[in-house]
């Protein structure tokens, strides 16, 4: 494999993890939104909101290969991977929470997740190829 293929290839790979990483801060962006147009009178927004974090349960998935595709020798640094296993176990109990009405968790870790997922985001899109992490 040529130095130039090597590249592209990582390229690719980070491009891959940007877009996923994105989806899930806007899926985590939405969250508030849809529970605040539940408690204002549409009811039809709960359900979405309950789809909604099971649709990024997969996302998360998703993004935590993406992260191994991008560790492996020579590309980034291993935190991404511990941050995207930490957001998706972080997901599972959120959508735990929430099936369960446990609010006293569900809003905080809300808000945590939301917060996390814009500074990853952030780093996400910061990230240069072949730069350290």
């Amino acid at each position: 494999m040529t130095t130039t293929t090597k590249v592209a290839g990582r390229a690719s790979t980070l491009w891959v993890f940007r877009v996923l990483v994105t989806l899930q801060f806007i899926q985590l962006a939405m969250q508030p939104i849809l529970a605040g147009m539940f408690l204002n009178g549409q009811y039809s927004a709960l359900g979405m909101h309950s789809s909604s974090g099971g649709i990024m349960m997969v996302t998360g998935v998703l993004q935590l290969v993406a992260a191994v595709l991008l560790w492996r020798p020579g590309r980034i640094a291993g935190w991404p991977i511990g941050a995207s296993a930490a957001l998706l176990v972080a997901e599972l109990v959120q959508l735990t929470a929430g099936h369960s009405r446990a609010m006293a968790l569900h809003l905080p870790l809300g808000v945590a997740l939301v917060v996390a997922s814009v500074l990853f985001t952030g780093w996400a899109w910061r990230k240069r190829v072949g730069s350290p992490s």
